[in-house]
């Protein structure tokens, strides 16, 4: 069971989505969902901050297991 997610450097990931410092330092909730498709996750991250909640979707590939 997964209980918890650190992202290191996390401005340097959030600031392409428009997420300021400021916003990111008075931060007083975020969120983080998985959505798994069959050759894609979609990465979810909603961050509660000074009463304004800002959502970042993010794609990713899903390896494909090779059959031998």
């Amino acid at each position: 069971m997964i209980i918890g997610v650190e992202i290191n450097r996390a401005f340097d990931f959030v600031k392409e989505f428009g997420v300021t410092k400021e916003f990111l330092a008075n931060a007083n909730h975020a969120k983080i969902s998985v959505i798994q498709g069959r050759e894609f996750a979609l990465k979810k991250i909603s961050i509660l901050s000074q009463n304004i909640t800002k959502e970042i979707t993010v794609p990713s590939p899903v390896p494909q297991m090779i059959k031998t």
